[in-house]
């Protein structure tokens, strides 16, 4: 016979039962254990007497005469206070002095609230906080001793180690030590007066941080922009967004400035203007330096210089600009490498370019080349005296060359040095050229040309009348011929050093970034050409000469 043994099962919705009941349990414990324990009791510590008041509340005990209270660290001492136990809350009047749990930070005041429960205060009238870092003052202030953060809605003030800072809103945040200021803004610090709409401050490194336009100025130094930062510890700082300096009669401005207060470097990048209204200069580039005391700078990257005026500008582009002082104090500007400029009246190149402001003087070297009134100027050093940025004289200084592009070909004056007078009206209408004077000019008779004049003198004077020669002079020891139209030739017609390079002039202000290399175009391009031959179909139409060199006029003198 065999034995069976029943084992007993609880149902299935008992087995479902006691598992909710399990978990709802372990639920609850868990929950249980995550609770913050309950707030302390704000504790009465001492006081010269206390009484209920049902008239004030149900619960409010009035404590009078040196009250002390304590909770969880935190020191509360006043003259008077209502206490309500049920709320955990409590008013202090007079003389109020708060103290926090490590002894960090106190806080002064004439009346104050507390709540235990957040460890929440809220004082007002004559309040005054102070820690290690700083001293902030106000009139009504909040004070959240969980997260120690302190702020002010009505308007306060904080001293930071010789800074002093006011602003209608502002927060303190102590274990960041960061203060974050709103609304009417300013930093008082012994190097500027900073004013913004939005300025965080740390108290340890006193960095200040600027959010929105913002002024940062003393009595030398205007600053705006409207993002960046300054140390008011080593005065230095990097301003961005719509960014300038401005010192005297001299304004910077740029994408992103970097400046140090102390020595007066800087430096700037992207978008870089450089005005100076007393000698209506401008200089532009995308990456610079300047000092504020020597009025040093240099630019480059796409580094221009524009000298306005009333009726016509001068604007200059080199690979590097430079603003630099003379030993008299006055302003000198340095172009170096790939320089051309443009004006209306005057156009050029060169390697490099010195002009001083002082004089009103514009020096050129290496290779430099003008083009004024259908003139090309050549020499070894060119300088150009002007005045309301227009030039006055212009001095060709070794190996001085002038080329003019004539109806019929090309008048030229030589010599070792080579003058340029001209007009108020800017008009070119005088040159002497001194020293080895050599010339070639068309004569006519009316519309027609009646031969060309090749000279050679000690000095030559030649006056120009609506941009052409009117009269020339050749003085001591003249010599040459006119040479007939029939007899023409390119090298006969072509003094030495002649280059004509009207491929390398600026067509205008934008044409001035593109550098051309001089190329020598051979003698028969660049001879003087009559009207008639330049039109001729062919070489072989040109007429041949029929005289002699010896059946030739002596020159018009």
């Amino acid at each position: 016979m065999s034995c069976f043994r029943m084992k007993r099962t609880l149902p299935v919705a008992c087995r479902f039962s006691l598992f909710i009941l399990v978990s709802l349990h372990s639920s609850l414990f868990t929950l249980w254990a995550q609770q913050p324990a309950q707030p302390r009791k704000i504790e009465i510590t001492r006081y010269n007497s206390l009484e209920f008041s049902s008239r004030i509340a149900s619960d409010a005990q009035r404590v009078i005469g040196d009250v002390e209270f304590q909770h969880e660290g935190m020191t509360m001492t006043c003259d008077s206070a209502y206490m309500y136990s049920q709320h955990n809350t409590l008013d202090a009047f007079s003389r109020v002095h708060i103290t926090n749990a490590d002894r960090s930070v106190t806080i002064d005041g004439d009346f104050a609230k507390y709540t235990g429960d957040t460890k929440f205060a809220e004082i007002w009238d004559h309040v005054v906080l102070v820690d290690s870092n700083a001293v902030l003052k106000t009139e009504h202030l909040y004070y959240d001793l969980n997260t120690n953060i302190a702020y002010y809605l009505v308007g306060g003030e904080i001293l930071n180690d010789g800074n002093d800072m006011v602003s209608k809103l502002g927060y303190y945040h102590r274990s960041i030590n960061m203060f974050y200021f709103k609304k009417d803004v300013v930093l008082h610090t012994p190097d500027y007066t900073i004013v913004t709409d939005t300025l965080n401050y740390n108290v340890q490194t006193k960095v200040a941080d600027f959010v929105g336009p913002t002024y940062i100025q003393n009595e030398k130094d205007t600053i705006y922009c409207e993002l960046g930062w300054y140390n008011t510890n080593d005065t230095v700082a990097l301003f961005r967004r719509n960014a300038w300096i401005k010192s005297g009669s001299t304004t910077v401005s740029s994408d992103t400035l970097y400046y140090e207060s102390k020595t007066g470097n800087g430096q700037a990048f992207s978008n870089i203007v450089i005005v100076d209204t007393t000698n209506n200069v401008i200089l532009k580039g995308n990456k610079g330096e300047f000092n504020r005391p020597t009025d040093k700078a240099w630019l480059t990257g796409q580094a221009l210089l524009i000298m306005a005026g009333k009726q016509d500008s001068l604007f200059l582009h080199s690979d590097t600009l430079r603003s630099d002082v003379d030993t008299s104090g006055f302003k000198v500007l340095k172009a170096y490498n790939r320089v051309r400029f443009f004006s209306l009246d005057m156009q050029g190149k060169c390697d490099s370019l010195v002009m001083t402001l002082q004089d009103s003087v514009i020096r050129m070297f290496r290779l430099p080349i003008i083009w004024a009134q259908n003139n090309q100027m050549t020499a070894e050093h060119i300088e150009i005296e002007t005045q309301n940025q227009k030039p006055r004289r212009m001095n060709l200084l070794n190996k001085g060359f002038i080329a003019q592009e004539d109806s019929a070909g090309f008048n030229q004056i030589k010599g070792k040095k080579i003058v340029g007078l001209f007009r108020d009206d800017h008009e070119l209408y005088r040159i002497n050229a001194y020293g080895d004077g050599e010339t070639v000019y068309y004569i006519y008779d009316g519309p027609d040309v009646t031969g060309v004049n090749k000279l050679k003198s000690t000095d030559v004077v030649i006056l120009i009348e609506d941009r052409k020669a009117q009269e020339v002079t050749h003085i001591d020891q003249a010599e040459g011929e006119m040479i007939p139209p029939n007899e023409f030739s390119a090298e006969e017609l072509t003094l030495n050093g002649f280059r004509w390079q009207i491929k390398l002039k600026p067509v205008d202000k934008n044409d001035i970034y593109e550098w051309r290399e001089e190329v020598a175009e051979p003698a028969e391009k660049s001879a003087l050409l009559s009207k008639n031959a330049k039109e001729a179909p062919a070489k072989e139409t040109k007429p041949a000469p029929t005289g002699r060199p010896g059946d030739r006029k002596p020159a018009r003198r």
